[in-house]
């Protein structure tokens, strides 16, 4: 996926955690404050989020969702994803 579809995968993937470890995902990932300068794309939100699932041992929880709900038959390019309706 690129960066176009990053916040619509993060906004898919949060609610699929529970409310405890998702204040703690989003609390590790301190969005607001590590991506204050980003002025275009999704790029430092991905990148804290995926930090995040890796320090609160996540990782395959988020690989696993998106290997389930994306389907990208080339770079950026997504026939399946969270929130869209599929491309054929």
């Amino acid at each position: 996926m690129g960066d176009g579809g990053y916040l619509e995968f993060l906004e898919a993937f949060e609610p699929t955690l529970p409310p405890r470890t998702r204040k703690q995902f989003n609390r590790v990932a301190d969005i607001p404050k590590q991506c204050a300068k980003e002025q275009i794309g999704f790029t430092c939100e991905m990148y804290r989020s995926l930090y995040a699932a890796q320090r609160l041992g996540l990782m395959h929880k988020i690989v696993s969702f998106g290997c389930r709900e994306v389907k990208c038959e080339e770079g950026a390019l997504c026939s399946r994803f969270p929130g869209r309706s599929s491309v054929r």
